[in-house]
Order: structure tokens, then sequence, then C-alpha cells
């Protein structure tokens, strides 16, 4: 099989390396990004602040105590993981940001979130190479549940976890959003500019080929988590780009006849509960959870779930179809 150089990475060996050509990648890819980080976050936040401060929440979040509890959560912050299913990352960073959650809390939400945020696009592009749309959906979904109540039993409750910040105070609408703006302000400005950061690293890791070295690297260790090692590109861009960048790449092999639909499917069953470790994992940090946490519980979930997936096949492969497994 030969190896697919992929502009998202691969810079044309015969081109001079250029540090403002990557600057220039990197803000116009940044530029893009913040428009959507706005579009997305400072309507989520001043939504969730509201609902917040009015008790609509409360009142909708009631019915959802009981259930929530089994999560170590308020019904609250389930609302908060329920509406991440459709929302995007940046969304569900706000929302999160908005509630004013302990760390533990917060914790556990992030997780949850990371694991099962915009299911009905990145569920799209996983159909697109031969995965089962209602499979994935469901599959994040599970995990996203089961990774909520083995965080709420491993994760201590001792008093640094479960301060609470105090919430905004407004006698009225007008001075709640006078208090808001520039809270949202420095959430939206900082998201921003980890957001800027991240992109120029990349692009400039880009440039110099990094990135290409690193997926030599990452290669060997793909297979504990069950991949094949010609799959370290479509991982570096699904975890340093964005899912949607490694699901173009394996459109483009499997019509080229250089990857089976059965194997972009298997790379679709650990991207769907570990993809996007370096931007989104980092967005969750910014507002104070931890990168361990942040990560590790979603690597290890990624390898049970595609052994599984491995052994399910090997048992039953004679009734094993693209698309519906």
């Amino acid at each position: 099989m030969k190896e697919h150089h992929d502009p998202e990475i691969y810079r044309p060996g015969s081109r001079p390396r250029s540090l403002g050509s990557a600057v220039f990648r990197g803000l116009a890819s940044s530029v893009k990004g913040f428009f959507l980080l706005a579009a997305t976050a400072v309507p989520v936040h001043l939504l969730v602040t509201a609902a917040e401060w009015s008790g609509i929440l409360g009142r909708l979040s009631e019915p959802l105590n009981g259930a929530a509890a089994v999560f170590g959560l308020p019904g609250k912050a389930a609302v908060v993981v329920l509406a991440s299913v459709f929302l995007n990352l940046y969304g569900a960073v706000a929302a999160v940001a908005a509630l004013g959650l302990n760390l533990r809390v917060m914790t556990i939400v992030a997780v949850m979130a990371l694991m099962a945020h915009n299911l009905a696009l990145e569920s799209a592009l996983m159909k697109r190479t031969g995965s089962s749309a209602s499979k994935m959906m469901l599959t994040r979904l599970v995990w996203a549940i089961l990774a909520g109540l083995a965080l709420n039993r491993i994760l201590p409750a001792t008093s640094h976890w479960l301060i609470v910040p105090e919430p905004l105070a407004a006698e009225n609408l007008g001075a709640l959003i006078a208090a808001w703006a520039p809270d949202a302000l420095r959430l939206v400005g900082t998201m921003a500019a980890l957001l800027l950061s991240l992109r120029l690293i990349r692009a400039v890791l880009e440039e110099f080929v990094v990135l290409e070295l690193l997926t030599k690297v990452v290669a060997p260790f793909l297979r504990v988590f069950g991949l094949p090692s010609r799959e370290s590109v479509p991982w570096m861009l699904a975890n340093t780009a964005s899912y949607g960048a490694a699901s173009k790449l394996l459109d483009e092999r499997i019509k080229a006849g250089e990857m089976k639909k059965q194997e972009a499917d298997l790379f679709n069953h650990h991207a769907a509960v570990c993809h996007g470790l370096y931007e989104d994992t980092a967005m969750f940090m910014l507002i104070g959870v931890s990168l361990f946490w942040l990560t590790v519980p979603r690597l290890a979930i990624a390898l049970v779930v595609v052994w599984f997936e491995r052994a399910r096949r090997h048992r039953f492969r004679r009734s094993f179809k693209v698309g519906t497994v």
C-alpha cells in the first residue's frame, strides 16, 4: 500500500520551508475557528447563565436530580450533558463554564461531553466511511454514561474538588447582562487566544515536518489500541485537527482502493470515543479540568471498544456487513 501524503499534515518536500507560510495558514484557520467559537459559545453561555439566574434551569432539571445523582451530578449538570449531544465542543465548554460547578462535577461532565458531543454531524461523517451512524451514536452515548458512572466512583470527594464558585447576583435582567458580559468576554477571549496559539503551533509543526515525524513515532503504539500502524496519519488528523479531516482522508483512501470500509469502520470505533486530544482537551483544561482525567479514560475506553469490536468480528465474521454493525 502506497504512503498517502495528506495536505493537512504533510508539506511538499520540494518547496522550501517557510515560517511565514505556516503563520499565515495558522492565522487563517484561527479566524475561521473564532467565528464558530463566538457564534456558539457566546449565546450558549448567556442562555445557561440566564436560565440559572431565573430559576428556569432548576425547574427543568428537577426531574433529572434522581438519575443525575447516580453520576454524582446535580440535575442542572445533567441538562448540560444532554445538551452537549447537540452542541459542538465550544458550546459544551461554555455551558460548563457558565454553571459554576465544582471541579469534581466539572470533570465528570467534561469527560462525558467529550465522548458524546455533536453526535449528528460526526456520526454522519462516520457513515460516509462505512460505519453505522446509529451504532456510532449508541457507542458514544453508552460509553459516556459508563465513563460518568466510573468517574463518580473514582474521583475524590475532598474539599479541594468541591469548592463552588460564587454565582452571578443581579436584581434584574439588565443587571444580569451587565454582570455576565465581562465573564463571557473573558471566557471567549481566553478560548480565542488558546485557539490561536494551538493552531499556530500546529501549522508550524506541519510546515517543518514535525507532525510527519510524530506519525512515525505513534504508529507502533496504535497496535496496542487494535489499529494498524498505517493508520497513524488519520489518527494524528483526528487528534490534532478534527475528526472531519480524518474522515476526509479515510474517504479518499477508500475511493483509491487503499483501504477497505471494514478498516475505516474499525478506526471509527476508536475515534468515536477518543478524538480531539489536542484542541478539545485544551479547551476543557482552560476552565480547570485535569489533563489526566480528560485523556486517560478516553484512551482506555478506545482500547476496550476496538478490541471488543475485533473480537466480535472474529466470532461473527460471516455476518459482518459494513454500515450495519
